[in-house]
């Protein structure tokens, strides 16, 4: 279920500045918390009134959460950058080291291409066409 977001959702439709005080209460109570209102848990009532939403929502869209390994696909370590030329359709893939060591490649009709970083750094963004 979602025991610690349900709690914090109730804070905030509530407003934090509430705190735990009367409008969370009265909100926790009605949509099934039970037990001390500092540490609220989800009540028969509440995971039935859920149930539905959960089943309709389907199971969370990133990698299992906590500390140790992450079960996530591993984060690529070489990424080549696209190359573009602005009047042709001459495209190719270069890496970042050569970008910022020798500039954007050249296209073989038009001169020097613009990469694209994907908004990545600052070295290779924003080159434009030199020629």
């Amino acid at each position: 279920m979602w025991p610690p977001f349900s709690h914090e959702f109730d804070h905030v439709a509530v407003g934090l500045a509430c705190g735990r005080k009367d409008a969370f209460r009265t909100v926790a109570l009605a949509i099934g918390f039970e037990g001390k209102i500092s540490a609220t848990v989800q009540g028969e009532t509440f995971k039935h009134r859920a149930a539905p939403i959960l089943a309709a929502a389907g199971p969370l869209p990133h990698a299992r959460l906590g500390l140790g390994k992450s079960d996530a696909p591993p984060k690529q370590k070489a990424r080549l950058l696209k190359a573009e030329c602005g009047q042709c359709d001459y495209t190719v893939r270069v890496t970042r080291k050569w970008v910022d060591e020798a500039g954007a490649p050249h296209c073989p009709v038009h001169g020097a291409m613009h990469v694209d970083t994907g908004g990545i750094g600052d070295a290779a963004s924003g080159l434009a066409e030199a020629a």
